[in-house]
């Protein structure tokens, strides 16, 4: 698919979310219709106009930052054991889609410098650091990333381990945190605000209600969720006052809220 000519006008992540109230986020890339976490997902999130493409990221055994969501091979490759035991040669070849279609068998385990490359200008990123015994070294290698590219604040970092998040913010003063919330945790939003320093907070669609939608409107915390997949979701989310619209499916989301822009 080709991607869109369009690009973003030259702002950061935090300039664009005070401009634009509502946003489509596509989760690991349009996965409801390819791979995640592949090119071709992310290309074609962008293609249906998504702003902001989610990734997850594993860190290989020769320390090397990889779009991935797993701890281990299996789900999406072939193979068995966790990312940390192969290096990235060893990976590199693995099909990361004849899982979801054969007609994606050639689509490769990327490297986040390729899905940088790829969405630099087009889209922002939200990585998600998953919480785990490396998870500092984690995040480390994945800032450093973006440094290279000169992408940290083109870019949102969340994760449920709320620490490793305000270690980024001490060391790193322009990164976007977000917290992810912990199932089965009250703690409220602007809580972890006062004391993780977060610049957003992020939910599942199903998690809504009315405390935690009033505490939000009362901070002022930019608000994300996921699993945003149905029309009923979506309504759910507008009504709720969610910023970033998180969804495996961005163009039919982004549809939906073209019709309400134009209402």
């Amino acid at each position: 698919m080709k991607i869109a000519l369009w690009k973003i006008d030259i702002m950061t992540l935090k300039e664009y979310v005070a401009k634009n109230r509502r946003f489509i986020a596509a989760h690991r890339g349009a996965s409801g219709i390819a791979p995640e976490n592949t090119l071709e997902a992310f290309r074609q999130a962008i293609a249906c106009g998504a702003k902001v493409v989610e990734a997850d990221v594993q860190i290989t055994k020769d320390n090397i930052p990889i779009v991935f969501h797993d701890d281990e091979l299996g789900r999406t490759v072939s193979g068995t054991g966790l990312i940390g035991e192969y290096t990235y040669d060893d990976l590199k070849n693995l099909s990361a889609g004849i899982w979801f279609n054969k007609e994606f068998e050639g689509e490769k385990i990327p490297l986040l410098d390729e899905l940088i490359e790829l969405i630099k200008g087009r889209a922002f990123l939200g990585l998600e650091i998953k919480p785990n015994l490396e998870t500092l070294k984690t995040a480390k290698i994945i800032l450093k990333t973006l440094e290279k590219h000169d992408f940290i604040s083109s870019s949102a970092l969340a994760s449920f381990d709320y620490r490793i998040l305000k270690a980024i913010k001490q060391e790193y003063p322009a990164a976007h945190i977000a917290a992810i919330k912990i199932p089965g945790d009250n703690i409220l939003p602007s809580e972890i605000k006062a004391q993780f320093a977060i610049d957003a907070y992020i939910c599942a669609v199903d998690e809504i209600n009315d405390r935690i939608r009033d505490d939000i409107n009362e901070s002022k915390i930019i608000w994300g969720v996921y699993n945003t997949d149905s029309e009923e979701d979506f309504e759910l989310a507008i009504s709720s006052g969610v910023n970033a619209i998180g969804t495996n499916y961005p163009c039919k989301m982004n549809e939906l809220l073209s019709k309400l822009n134009n209402c």
